[in-house]
C-alpha cells in the first residue's frame, strides 16, 4: 500500500510503501534525512468539490400550488378587477368631474386606469411565472433522463 508523508525540512510530498514507515531516508528534493511517518488521512476539505449526485431529483412540488393551490383563480380575479377598474375609471371620472372639477375627475380617471394596469401586470407576472415553472419542470425531467442514461 502506498502512503504519503512530507519532508520535515522542505515540506515536499514523499510517497513510499507503507511497510517502510518509520525509516529515515534522504529527501528527493532537498537531500536531507527525513523520517517516513504514517500520517492519518486528512478529512475532506469543506471547500473541496463534492461529487455529483447519482440521481437527479426534480422538485416534487410547485411553489405556487403550495402557496395558493391553483393560480388560475388568482389570475382571473386580477383580470376581472382590472376590468372593473377600467369601467370605474370612466364612470368615476365623469361623475366626479361633472360635480366638482374636471381636474379632479381626470385624477380619479387616471388613478383607476393606473390601478387597472397594475392589476393586469400582476396577472401577467403570475401567468409568466407559472409558465416558467412548467418549463423548468420539463428541463428537470430531461436532466433526470440524461443522468439515468
Amino acid at each position: 500500500m502506498i502512503a504519503r508523508t512530507s519532508c520535515q525540512h522542505c515540506g515536499v510530498n514523499i510517497e513510499f510503501e507503507a511497510e517502510n514507515a518509520g525509516e529515515t531516508v534522504p529527501c528527493p528534493s532537498c537531500g536531507k534525512q527525513t523520517r517516513l511517518l504514517l500520517l492519518p488521512p486528512k478529512p475532506p476539505s469543506p471547500w473541496q468539490a463534492k461529487s455529483a449526485p447519482d440521481e437527479f431529483k426534480p422538485l416534487d412540488f410547485n411553489y405556487f400550488d403550495m402557496l395558493f393551490g391553483s393560480t388560475a383563480w388568482i389570475e382571473s380575479a386580477l383580470r376581472i378587477f382590472a376590468g372593473i377598474d377600467f369601467f370605474g375609471a370612466v364612470i368615476g371620472g365623469v361623475l366626479v368631474g361633472s360635480d366638482n372639477s374636471p381636474e379632479l375627475g381626470f385624477a380619479v380617471f387616471a388613478a383607476c386606469v393606473l390601478s387597472g394596469f397594475v392589476l393586469l401586470g400582476f396577472a401577467s407576472v403570475i401567468e409568466h411565472t407559472k409558465a416558467s415553472a412548467e418549463r423548468l419542470k420539463r428541463i428537470e425531467i430531461i436532466l433526470q433522463q440524461a443522468v439515468k442514461k
